[in-house]
């Protein structure tokens, strides 16, 4: 079913108030990223930051295999509230976050580029 992959980044606020990142990163799908993200930044002690998101025709399929890449780095998130999907977070380095989101783009364009071919053989073949 058709949605959004997104990453989202862990807030957490410091003993004089200002807020920091962590490395804690949450890879996972919804239908509704900005629903999520606010049910997330609730369930989430210091809340959460959309880091980015992108749509796909099969996200589970990109999620899953993100997941498989990044299963080293996966922990679960302790104290953290109802949706907040306790066991999709990794703690990720600046390079694996540049290359998690290169992967993104480059599985949006792969299958993008997909996309376009089958509609153009489909378009020239029935024309």
């Amino acid at each position: 079913m058709p949605g959004y992959v997104y990453i989202m980044r862990r807030k957490r606020k410091d003993r004089h108030g200002k807020v920091t990142f962590q490395r804690q990163y949450k890879i996972g799908i919804s239908k509704k990223v900005d629903r999520r993200h606010r049910t997330i930044n609730r369930a989430v002690s210091g809340g959460a930051q959309l880091v980015t998101s992108k749509f796909f025709l099969y996200p589970e399929r990109i999620e899953k295999r993100l997941h498989q890449i990044f299963a080293d780095s996966r922990h679960n998130l302790k104290r953290a509230g109802k949706g907040a999907g306790k066991t999709e977070w990794f703690y990720l380095s600046i390079v694996e976050l540049v290359l998690l989101r290169l992967w993104l783009g480059w599985f949006y364009v792969r299958i993008s580029v997909a996309i376009v071919f089958v509609a153009g053989l489909v378009y020239f073949n029935l024309g």
